[in-house]
């Protein structure tokens, strides 16, 4: 198979943050959350948050405040790196994105909806290190950070879902 990515063409301008979590470091993931905050692309600028989780019975979840560049990054990266977030069936729910945080020691992303608040907070940031190319996808000079799994999977993370009125 022919690599469809082109080296010397910017696909998009952004971050890509993602928890996944574990009953047990070596067990399969009870929640699986992907984070994207877009600077530039074919679809414009936004964020979008793909969630799929035991808390959601399994099911995909996607939060936006750009439908058209939550689309594209569907059909273009997520069908390549996540297939089960590439469903451009799923409906998306429109909603607000903020940050906090010094990035060095600690991290919140919120998503706020009409129905749902959520927070995803890392902490005890490693590092960052050359991340190798995963699937023809990462350009040159991506870093990735790691953070030990157990610590994630039990200190690292809060999903807050309000409950419906």
């Amino acid at each position: 198979m022919v690599n469809p990515v082109d080296p010397n063409s910017i696909l998009l301008t952004g971050e890509n943050s993602f928890i996944r979590l574990k009953e047990e470091a070596a067990g399969p993931d009870t929640t699986r959350a992907s984070h994207w905050r877009i600077l530039r692309s074919p679809g414009g600028p936004g964020h979008v948050l793909f969630l799929q989780s035991d808390l959601t019975d399994g099911g995909v979840r996607i939060y936006t405040d750009n439908i058209a560049m939550t689309r594209w990054l569907q059909s273009e990266i997520e069908s390549v790196l996540y297939p089960a977030f590439a469903d451009e069936s799923i409906p998306v729910v429109e909603s607000e994105f903020g940050k906090s945080g010094d990035g060095v020691n600690w991290w919140t992303e919120s998503v706020d909806s009409l129905d749902e608040s959520l927070m995803l907070t890392w902490y005890d940031i490693g590092e960052p290190v050359p991340d190798g190319n995963q699937r023809g996808l990462v350009s040159k000079g991506q870093l990735t950070t790691t953070i030990d799994q157990v610590a994630l999977a039990f200190l690292c993370v809060t999903f807050a879902l309000r409950p419906e009125d």
